[in-house]
């Protein structure tokens, strides 16, 4: 069987520096050391530039030049996303192209000649088609979603492929197992034979794509790692690149994929809700947060001189997804977390000289305030807790994060 392996690798840009260097201890390192090891294993690989920064500045540039030399033995194969990991759909498109330009500059100048991607992970494969066309400017040839955004309901999931997708924009697409890659958020794989198992029946031709959270291997999921690198040395596994799949696909579909995320469920689909952990109606936190995303864009961008730098890369990377995330209880929920990301919102505007006095200030400050009184209430008074409690009673696999059950 072909198995390709998508690893998608990512902080936010307010991360703490231990934490950051921990995470690329527990998972980082473990991945590059699995693949040097194993001259057979490919993965394909999302690393936002945040992350990458973040690396550099916190002492990590060993890792940077393991990653790079890999690329050089054809054993990575990089791609392009955003670098602050804004949810695209939800932001101007021409905040979509800056953050994608923005990820390009960054890997560039640390990967060098070994950053030349041809694929593109939006972030949390939140997708709607109006984004083709700016993919396509860029000169990206494929993009890598949920299987939901074909499948809707999830109905008649088949782990195993044989087929690429091509989609009407001229670019190409990839679908990854939704089940098989949530195995890995898990602690239930037992062995390479127990996950191969779960998968289900294959041939030696057929094509399984996985894609999940690198941090899963090491750090969030107990063993994971350890798992990850038994099925790579399974016999009847090969390894390919996702680009190395064009050559092996038996046929190709044509495809319009739906607006989505990795994240839908089907009946948020159905109630036409493609992004929930982000926008979800009824969420009050969320809408004070899109308000103060709103406002702070449209005040921040209007000042283009060079000497607003500093506004600019602070709304660069509020546009981040994670306070959003935080804010869902579905099951992420952090008071801390979600007031920190949007934060920044603030921190943009009040970094514009003589801002104070203005009514975008002071609606962003006003917002902010009813934001964190609001958030302190819903943890206090158990709401959010409720949500959550709900949200996981319709979950069918116990999932870990930072290596602590979900729950």
């Amino acid at each position: 069987m072909i198995w390709s392996a998508f690893l998608h690798i990512y902080q936010p840009p307010w991360q703490k520096k231990e934490m950051t260097k921990k995470i690329a201890k527990q998972s980082y390192w473990r991945i590059v050391h699995i693949l040097e090891k194993r001259p057979q294993a490919k993965i394909t690989l999302n690393i936002n530039g945040t992350l990458t920064e973040q690396l550099a500045t916190n002492g990590e540039m060993p890792l940077l030049r393991a990653l790079g030399a890999l690329a050089k033995r054809g054993q990575i194969e990089f791609v392009g996303s955003a670098k602050y990991h804004a949810i695209l759909p939800l932001i101007p498109r021409k905040e979509a192209a800056r953050q994608i330009e923005l990820n390009n500059l960054t890997n560039k100048k640390y990967f060098g000649q070994w950053y030349k991607p041809k694929g593109f992970f939006p972030p949390e494969m939140c997708w709607d088609n109006t984004l083709a066309p700016v993919l396509k400017k860029f000169g990206f040839e494929w993009v890598v979603l949920d299987e939901i955004a074909v499948n809707p309901g999830l109905k008649k999931t088949n782990n195993i492929t044989t087929s690429c997708y091509d989609g009407a924009s001229g670019l190409h697409f990839f679908f990854r197992s939704r089940f098989a890659s949530d195995l890995f958020t898990t602690a239930i794989v037992k062995s390479a034979d127990h996950f191969l198992s779960l998968i289900g029946k294959r041939r030696t031709g057929d094509i399984l794509i996985t894609a999940f959270d690198g941090e899963n291997l090491g750090h969030h999921s107990p063993q994971m790692d350890n798992r990850f690198e038994e099925i790579i040395e399974h016999p009847s596994i090969n390894m390919l690149t996702h680009s190395e799949l064009f050559r092996v696909c038996s046929d190709h579909k044509r495809v319009s994929p739906g607006a989505s995320s990795w994240s839908s469920r089907p009946q948020d689909i159905k109630r036409g809700i493609p992004y929930p952990l982000w926008q979800y109606p009824g969420n009050t936190l969320q809408k004070i947060q899109w308000d103060i995303s709103n406002t702070a864009l449209r005040f921040v961008r209007q000042k283009k001189n060079e000497k607003y730098g500093t506004a600019q890369t602070l709304l660069d990377q509020a546009l981040s997804s994670d306070q959003y995330w935080w804010a869902s209880a579905m099951p992420w929920w952090g008071v801390e977390e979600l007031l920190r990301g949007t934060a920044l919102y603030l921190r943009a505007v009040e970094a514009i000289p003589l801002s104070s006095s203005t009514a975008a200030s002071k609606k962003v400050h006003r917002q902010f305030v009813r934001l964190e009184t609001l958030a302190r209430l819903w943890h206090s008074s158990g709401k959010a807790g409720k949500i959550k409690k709900a949200f996981l009673r319709h979950e069918s696999l116990e999932r870990f994060f930072g290596g602590e059950k979900v729950k």
